[in-house]
Order: C-alpha cells, then structure tokens, then sequence
C-alpha cells in the first residue's frame, strides 16, 4: 500500500471516528431528558450502549495519543543522536594527528 493510501484509509478512519463520538454525544445530550418507561427501555438501552461507545473510544484515542507522542519523542532523540555522533568525526572535528 502506498503512502498516499495509508494516508486516505487513516484519514477516513479518524473521520469515522470523529463523527461517532460526535454523534453519540449528541445523541446522549438530546435524549437525556426523555420520558422513561421503566426497565427496558429501548432509549435508555441506546443511551448506555452510546455512553460505552464513548468511553472506549475516548481510552482508544487517548491511548494512541500517548503512543504517537512517545513514538515522535524517541524518533527526535535518536535523530538528535545521530546527528551528534556522526558530527563528531577527526576530520569534521580538524584534528590534525600528526606525529
């Protein structure tokens, strides 16, 4: 799969994302105040199974969050640490080793 693809499939999956949680939240704030029926009922059922949604969507997001941060973090020190040891050469450094 090509970079212009993975880009498009991670594009639309974060936009699904999105707009789950958007739309449970919304769902849960509009039907928070609706008429119960008691046990069993059906919007009270959809409102748990929205709550839930968003719960774990939010630990998911947050948990990739954590991983991309400790990812780019690594990423800059090692690049950092590259550029260190690879700067420090006798030549770069003009160390005349003469005898």
């Amino acid at each position: 799969m090509t970079n212009k693809k993975r880009r498009l499939v991670a594009i639309i999956l974060a936009a699904a994302v999105l707009f789950v949680m958007l739309f449970s939240a919304v769902f849960i704030a509009e039907e928070a105040g609706h008429d119960c029926i008691g046990e069993n009922c059906p919007v009270c059922c959809q409102i748990n199974a929205c709550r839930n949604v968003l719960e774990n969507l939010s630990l998911a997001v947050c948990v990739f969050a954590f991983i991309a941060a400790v990812k780019f973090t690594l990423q800059k020190v090692v690049s950092s640490l590259r550029e260190n040891i690879q700067n420090q050469t006798p030549v770069n450094l003009k160390v005349k080793l003469s005898d």
